[in-house]
């Protein structure tokens, strides 16, 4: 790999003080935290959904 390849590449690493990248990695996994925890909620509420279909559909066919 040539060295102008490989210095575009990897700028991000020497312009970061090791402060600026924690503080980064922090906030990417604070993001990646949230993504994962709303995921699971729209799972819970489709599950939830598809089991409240059939019980809406017994008590409305019991009328």
């Amino acid at each position: 790999m040539s060295r102008s390849i490989q210095q575009t590449h990897e700028w991000w690493k020497d312009s970061l003080g090791e402060n600026e990248r924690r503080e980064r990695l922090a906030a990417l996994r604070a993001a990646r935290h949230f993504e994962y925890a709303a995921a699971w909620r729209r799972n819970f509420m489709r599950v939830g959904v598809l089991i409240a279909i059939p019980v809406v559909i017994r008590l409305v066919s019991t009328l």
